[in-house]
């Protein structure tokens, strides 16, 4: 008989990372969401594009939960970006939900 604990996170889940996961020197915010997982938790910052892998030892130590899982995001289809001169030169751009195309529907703006 095997008993197993599997973590409650899935690929594509946005999770919020406890304040010791999370720094300012870190390359993860507090906001981050799971690209990946293996043996260790692959997470995105959506804000920043940095990276961080999280292990198995890590995460029971300081484990969390999604706040939103796959199911709760919605299609957007981005119609202009420009690019703004921010040191991180991140792009301006005006997208419209995927299931609104072809209707009268206005953009609406994201800093990306």
């Amino acid at each position: 008989v095997w008993a197993v604990e599997v973590a409650p996170v899935c690929r594509d889940d946005l999770v919020r990372l406890p304040r010791p996961l999370s720094s300012p020197q870190g390359r993860v915010g507090p906001l981050a969401l799971v690209s990946r997982i293996g043996h260790s938790i692959h997470l995105l910052d959506p804000t920043t594009g940095g990276a961080a892998e999280i292990t198995n030892d890590v995460y029971w130590r300081q484990p969390f939960t999604p706040l939103a899982t796959k199911h709760h995001l919605s299609t957007f289809i981005v119609l202009d970006s420009d690019l703004d001169q921010s040191p991180w030169q991140q792009p301006q751009e005006a997208p419209l939900p995927g299931g609104k195309i072809g209707a009268n529907a206005k953009g609406g703006n994201a800093k990306g």
